[in-house]
């Protein structure tokens, strides 16, 4: 899957990691949003770190950041901010 993604124009991720957004069940939500043309050098990712917010696109808006497409490899995804890593490794 992560070949296939970066074969595409990633607009934005947004990684909920492992927060409780689904009662009762252990998951590892993220949005994708993908548009039909040819990969950017970069996109949007924003870390959801809680779910006590008003508004989901407030939040993006106020913590997103930029990461370089053309790094993301095929073992494993780091969707790093500034000095913070997330690996992608599922």
């Amino acid at each position: 899957m992560r070949r296939w993604l970066k074969e595409q124009c990633i607009e934005e991720i947004i990684d909920f990691g492992d927060l409780p957004v689904f009662q009762g069940a252990t998951t590892y939500p993220c949005i994708i949003r993908i548009v039909r043309r040819p990969p950017q050098s970069s996109f949007e990712v924003t870390q959801v770190k809680t779910l006590e917010f008003k508004d989901l696109c407030d939040y993006v808006k106020e913590n997103r950041y930029n990461v370089n497409q053309l790094t993301l490899d095929d073992s494993g995804w780091s969707l790093a901010d500034e000095g913070h890593r997330r690996c992608w490794t599922s």
